[in-house]
């Protein structure tokens, strides 16, 4: 149980930086015809900047975690995001994964359950 605390937390700041980001995203397309405009809309988003920021609290966080703990120990703990995005992207973004990525997060639960008790 060496440092759940701090792997969470660099976790849960992941998670919530990509949903940010999707989120700054939602009324941009990005296509060969729009690169430069895709780009200033995007940097210019405040949610963007917001994920971005997100994104370097956790690395900063995971870092320091690493330099504490195994990270054959810590990475697997990484997973928690896919399963966490996968379900708050069905609930806050309305989005419909296919049966196959449900699954995919549920074998992925199970992976997480096993690494965790080692």
């Amino acid at each position: 149980m060496a440092h759940l605390k701090q792997i969470f937390l660099a976790v849960l700041l992941i998670v919530i930086a990509e949903l940010t980001l999707k989120y700054s995203l939602k009324d941009t397309t990005f296509s060969a015809s729009n690169i430069p405009q895709f780009f200033i809309t995007a940097l210019t988003n405040p949610f963007t900047i917001l994920g971005f920021s997100l994104i370097v609290l956790s690395s900063v966080i995971w870092i320091a975690t690493l330099s504490k703990t195994d990270l054959s120990y810590a990475y697997p703990f990484v997973s928690i995001g896919y399963v966490t995005v996968t379900l708050l992207s069905i609930f806050l973004l309305k989005e419909s994964p296919s049966a196959l990525r449900i699954i995919g997060a549920i074998v992925i639960s199970f992976g997480i359950i096993l690494m965790s008790r080692s």
